[in-house]
């Protein structure tokens, strides 16, 4: 049975993420290319929910609006 489409965005993201701050527009970017490499068809927004995602659940720290990519980072949770 193939792994949820958004479990395989959510690897993605934590696969990209770094401990430090980021731009969640950069992080989004990183995340877009990984899939592409991986052949995974999806958008920017499907990244971003997946980023709000595990920040809800605690995998990853954010600051600012997430809403507004450029304006917010995020990092993986210390």
């Amino acid at each position: 049975m193939p792994e949820p489409r958004s479990n395989q965005l959510e690897r993605i993201v934590l696969s990209v993420s770094r401990s430090d701050w980021q731009k969640t527009a950069m992080t989004i970017s990183r995340s877009m290319r990984e899939c592409e490499a991986k052949g995974i068809v999806t958008t920017y927004e499907e990244i971003a929910v997946s980023i709000i995602a595990l920040c809800k659940e605690g995998q990853l720290e954010s600051v600012g609006d997430l809403s507004n990519w450029r304006h917010s980072e995020v990092r993986l949770r210390p």
